[in-house]
Parts: structure tokens; sequence; C-alpha cells
């Protein structure tokens, strides 16, 4: 593992049992931590905390303090973090229910109220299927108890809507994020030809391998910007690009997603 990223899950996994105590269930990294194909400049850190009972406001608070101290030794894609309880781990009920959720994206809204945001910040997510599956897949436990213990099975109907959630604006937004969509529309298939739960990186190795030879050179354009951590801008590739996600979706479209 990168030392980095050690020594922030350190940190993280320190103020976390400091916070929550006896209330804590446990800590579980997903995403490309748990993949195994993390880089420093190009992933961010994924993480769930599961409670015992609903966090206090000012547990909330204190959490996103140090959200917001620790982001300082983060990646600069960040870190990606969601509470969760005990009860709605054990079961399973699509969109699954949050106490709080940490990202980038949201960052600034704490800033600015983060008594305000943090008692904002709840509800459901139909992502945390994924989260969850990815979890059970490939994750780990940073603290506390074993996955299988915390984490009921999810549904594939519940873990089939969020990838449908999530490639839901696909054809009109892939032009701007070709990096986002290309490899989650092919990760997408994996799974839904062979019910395989894969990284974005493995996911375009994986099309690589078996679509059509006429994809190779975009998926593997594609594959090289993911792995050097650059964008892919698809100026020259406008056309090819918007084909290729018709022809996905299709596909996925007759697979049932």
């Amino acid at each position: 593992m990168n030392t980095r990223a050690e020594k922030l899950l350190d940190n993280i996994k320190k103020c976390v049992k400091e916070i929550f105590a006896q209330e804590l269930v446990g800590v579980y990294v997903h995403g490309s931590l748990a993949f195994g194909c993390f880089h420093w400049d190009r992933s961010d850190i994924d993480f769930l905390i599961v409670t015992e009972s609903v966090p206090t406001q000012a547990q909330k608070e204190q959490l996103i303090r140090e959200m917001l101290y620790l982001d300082e030794e983060a990646p600069s894609k960040g870190m990606e973090m969601s509470v969760l309880t005990r009860e709605n781990c054990r079961h399973f009920v699509h969109p699954m229910p949050f106490e709080l959720h940490w990202s980038n994206f949201h960052k600034e809204n704490f800033l600015r109220d983060l008594s305000g945001y943090c008692h904002y910040m709840q509800g459901e997510d139909p992502d945390l299927a994924a989260h969850v599956a990815v979890t059970k897949a490939v994750g780990f436990a940073l603290c506390g108890e074993p996955i299988d213990e915390v984490f009921a099975e999810v549904p594939k109907a519940a873990y089939v809507d969020s990838i449908r959630c999530d490639l839901a604006g696909c054809l009109t937004e892939i032009e701007k994020a070709p990096h986002y969509y290309i490899p989650n529309l092919c990760r997408a298939l994996a799974y839904a030809e062979e019910n395989l739960i894969l990284s974005k990186e493995q996911g375009l190795r994986w099309a690589a391998e078996r679509l059509p030879k006429r994809w190779e050179y975009l998926l593997q354009k594609v594959l090289e910007c993911h792995y050097l951590g650059t964008v892919f801008g698809c100026e020259q590739d406008r056309e090819t690009v918007k084909v290729f996600a018709e022809e996905l979706l299709r596909c996925l479209k007759k697979a049932g997603i």
C-alpha cells in the first residue's frame, strides 16, 4: 500500500475510534485501495463508517472537523466517506439510508456552515448498494468487526439499479467526462455478462480483451490516461466515444441493466 495512504488510514482509524468509542462497529475500506489499484495522483480514498446507532449532532460535527483536518493529508481526489448504522447494514434496503456523507464535492458546504450541513447531510443514496457490494467483494476492515458479520448481501436488483443510476446521464455527459463513463460502462458490462465486480482499470482491461477489435484503440487510450492520471479529452474522438456508449448501453439493456 502507498505509505501516505497507509498513514492517512491510520489517522482516520484513530480519530473515528476516539469520536465513536463503544458505538463504533467498524471502518471498512472499498474502492481502489481495496481493488489494489490505488495511485496517489489519480485515486481517492473510499471508506464506510458503521455505528451502533445514529450519531449525535456533536459526533457528526467532530467527525467533519477531523475530515477537514485530514483532508490536508489526502490525495488531490480526496476522500469519500459515509456513516451507516448497524441496523441498516444488517437489514439492507435500497436506496440505503446514511447518517452523514463526506466528499470533495461537499467540502465547501461544510466549510460554509459546518453545523447546518451536518444536520442536513443525511438521507438515502442508491450508490451505497455498489459501495457495499464492493466492500463485500474485495473490501477490508480498517478496524472493527468482520465485513461478513456487519453487512448483509446486496440483492442483485439493488446493485443493478445502482449501476443504472450511475450511468443515467451517460449519453448526454460522456463527451464531458469520457474518463469516467467509459470505464464504468466497461465494468457494468463485465458484471452483466460475467457477474464480475471490477475496478475502473480492471473494467477497461476486461473490455479490451473481449470487445470487438474496433474499440481497441479507444480503450487503450482511456486506459493509458487512467494509468497516467491524465484526463482523456475526446475532441478528436467525439463520434467514436458516442457510438461506443450507444453500443455498450444497448448490450447492457439486452442483459437487463
